[in-house]
């Protein structure tokens, strides 16, 4: 049966609420203006009462006013006492008429011994005034008569003081009749008091009864949400009674067991549950969580693996989640093999650059090997048997040669194979990597532009930078749960000096400059290598929110087989890594690290030239130069290799000077920067290398041609040559052909620079 709307209105808070309040405005009001009506009443009747009492004693006082003035003027019968008689008889006259007409007097005109007395009074006045009129002025007896007449109504309003102030009864009645109103005040008074604080209770339980609603409502709103969040989680969660039985199971759970609707396991006791009831309950005295890896057979020949984790509740019953961490079990088999070949990696790596530093310093002796044995080969060609002895140690260099190419090759990762290549596909191929090997993805973040500029590099190499310093971040944040973030950009260069890069490191005298800082107690900074010259230079950042790099570790942390990490965790060759191939891709390194806050590595790197610089860059010289009578400097701490030199210049009548100091030769070319036309200088030597005299050459004034010889030409990046005034390069081990060749080249270079 459909409801009524009044019953539907009764039922509704908001109108209960509205007529309680409603009763609440009219009972107060009502009983206000009941207590206000009393006390008017109240007011009224004793102010009645009091005014007629008034009047009767006005009465009294007038006539004794009247008596004594009528004696005043028998004793003195002038005008002024006449004048005054006359005064109080008319005041005494007019309080006679308020008793029988005012309203003030209704109190006192009802009592019958007024009503009598004013009666007689009445009667007497025309009587006095009578007598009044007789009154002669000098004349003492005149008056005799209205005093006379006078006194005989002295008895009679005696008479009528005495019944209003002590023998009226109807005072008493009045004086009760006015305390019961008061009384009556009172009691109303507590009853609207009463009334009222029933009325604010019944409104303040029907308030508490709203929120109880309320608060009844949202819990049950909470109590779906949490359901349907349960409902939609990807584990398993069932809730197990104190008594042993499921009495709740999500629809994960349903589908991991492989059973069609959670009413089949409902109801049942726990140890019936498929595949997971054999893991017994932990028992209520224990208060322990039990953590299970179980292994679960499917017909496929394959295996999934749950994570079973039962809680214990307060009331004795049980938490039940299921996790599925197959895939999670196959990531971290992925990344304990990535982890593998990573470290793998690393140590080939380091017994490359093992291999590269033997390989440069065997470059040396094969330099002047294949030198002295160009130049016998040459002197003995009428002894065909000792030329030939000559020609089996040239064939023996051009072979320890081509072993040290190979020995370079290893040791520069495939440096030979660099190409033009597209960073921001390395950075997304790696990212994808390093999506299994970071052991919780959720804190790596990365920003990589859709279009940036090419560079000349290698792949292979780019992407394990990228790897190993994001791997580094990440274990750098392992204590805190801090972020990781990669980021690739483009940057300018202010002529020389990277973001943050100290002023003068823009011409440092090493060809790998490494400069640690400590700017404060918490915050160090790293530099390493030379941007050069100004222009735009391509950006790798890693950072993270890790502990920080204490400087201490930063002044070692570029050092082969320096590590931090625990053992087993690290070679130590990561980051000497890293500073190989970025000098072997002409970039260079800034560090920033603060101890508590993190840490960040800017990879900078050279954007690709033209296609019209790279093949002007290629192009080899063919010129008929004559070299006869050119004034030579050979610079070389190493005397056999800077012999050689000498010698091959002598064949060709050039002046050739051989100086092992490079302090020496500087000194000399500043005493006469003019005393040369060419100076030809190794790059690594004691006190000052190549790079450091062929700059000084250029400030004392030298405008010839410089030609730096170096066995680690893969190294020299063009910038550097450039910024030091050098028009060319020779590579060790090098014949005859190479040097000539080479220095043709450059002097051509030269002249046409207009040097």
């Amino acid at each position: 049966m459909p409801d009524k709307p009044v019953h539907r209105l009764l039922r509704r808070p908001q109108f209960i609420r509205l007529v309680l309040f409603a009763a609440a405005v009219l009972f107060t009001t009502a009983a206000v203006a009941s207590v206000y009506r009393l006390n008017e009443e109240r007011n009224a009747l004793f102010h009645t009462y009091r005014t007629g009492t008034w009047i009767i004693a006005e009465i009294q006082t007038e006539y004794l006013k009247t008596l004594r003035a009528a004696e005043a003027f028998r004793a003195h019968p002038d005008q002024a006492a006449l004048e005054k008689l006359q005064t109080s008889f008319d005041v005494f006259w007019s309080r006679i008429g308020l008793v029988n007409t005012s309203s003030e007097a209704v109190g006192v005109r009802d009592l019958p011994a007024v009503t009598a007395a004013s009666v007689e009074i009445n009667k007497t006045l025309p009587l006095l005034d009578a007598d009044l009129r007789k009154a002669v002025i000098a004349d003492r007896e005149s008056i005799a008569a209205f005093i006379a007449h006078a006194e005989d109504l002295n008895l009679v309003v005696a008479r009528m003081m005495q019944q209003v102030f002590i023998q009226d009864p109807l005072l008493y009645q009045r004086t009760n009749l006015i305390g019961d109103l008061d009384v009556t005040n009172i009691l109303l008074g507590v009853a609207l008091l009463a009334g009222l604080f029933l009325i604010l209770m019944s409104l303040a339980q029907l308030m508490r009864t709203e929120r109880l609603h309320e608060q009844n409502i949202r819990t049950r709103a909470l109590l779906e949400t949490r359901i349907r969040a349960i409902e939609a989680t990807r584990d398993g969660i069932a809730l197990v009674a104190p008594d042993g039985t499921v009495e709740f199971a999500n629809s994960s759970l349903v589908g991991l067991l492989g059973i069609l609707s959670p009413e089949i396991i409902l109801g049942r006791s726990w140890s019936e549950v498929p595949a997971i009831g054999v893991v017994p309950l932990p028992s209520p005295e224990a208060g322990e969580a039990i953590s299970q890896e179980i292994a679960i057979a499917r017909g496929n020949n394959t295996a999934r693996y749950w994570d079973l984790s039962i809680t214990p509740r307060n009331d004795g019953g049980s938490v039940v989640l299921v996790r599925d961490i197959t895939d999670r079990r196959a990531a971290q088999r992925q990344n304990e093999l990535l982890r593998e070949q990573f470290l793998r990696s690393q140590k080939m790596e380091a017994v490359g650059q093992l291999a590269g530093g033997v390989a440069h310093d065997f470059n040396n002796i094969l330099a002047a090997v294949s030198g002295f044995a160009h130049l016998l080969r040459e002197d003995l060609a009428m002894q065909p048997e000792q030329a030939g002895f000559a020609g089996q140690i040239v064939a023996a260099a051009e072979r320890g040669k081509d072993l040290v190419k190979r020995i370079l090759s290893f040791s520069r990762a495939d440096m030979e194979r660099q190409s033009i290549v597209d960073l921001h596909q390395i950075a997304l191929e790696t990212i994808q990597m390093l999506a299994s090997a970071l052991p919780q993805r959720h804190r790596f973040r990365s920003s990589i532009p859709p279009s940036l500029p090419q560079i000349r590099g290698n792949a292979t190499q780019l992407a394990q930078v990228i790897m190993n310093l994001v791997l580094n971040a990440s274990d750098a944040t392992e204590d805190n749960g801090g972020e990781v973030s990669l980021e690739v950009g483009t940057v300018e260069i202010d002529g020389g000096c990277a973001e943050g890069l100290l002023a003068e490191l823009a011409h440092h005298a090493s060809e790998n400059p490494i400069r640690v800082v400590q700017m404060d107690s918490g915050t160090s900074k790293a530099w390493i290598g030379i941007l050069s010259p100004a222009g735009k230079y391509l950006r790798i950042r890693v950072a993270d929110t890790g502990t920080g790099i204490p400087f201490a570790t930063m002044e070692r942390m570029f050092d082969p087989f320096f590590t931090t990490k625990g053992q087993g965790k690290g070679t130590g060759l990561g980051l000497a890594s890293v500073i190989g191939i970025v000098k072997s891709h002409r970039g260079a390194i800034a560090v920033e690290s603060k101890l508590g806050a993190g840490s960040k590595f800017d990879i900078l790197l050279p954007v690709a030239r033209s296609d019209a610089d790279a093949a002007d860059a290629a192009k080899v010289a063919q010129s008929s130069l004559v070299l006869s009578g050119i004034r030579i400097l050979i610079v070389d701490d190493d005397i056999a290799v800077g012999t050689v030199l000498q010698k091959i210049f002598d064949r060709f009548d050039c002046d050739a000077t051989l100086c092992v100091d490079a302090v020496m030769a500087r000194n000399s070319v500043v005493e006469d920067p003019s005393a040369f036309d060419l100076i030809i200088t190794d790059m690594t030597m004691p006190e000052l290398n190549g790079v450091d005299l062929a700059a000084a050459c250029r400030r004392a004034g030298f405008t010839g041609t410089l030609i730096l010889v170096t066995g680690r030409a893969e190294m020299v990046s063009e910038p550097l040559l450039r910024g030091s005034g050098i028009d060319g390069l020779i590579a060790k081990p090098f014949s005859q052909e190479d040097v000539i060749r080479e220095v043709r080249h450059a002097l051509e270079h030269h002249a046409a620079a207009g040097r």
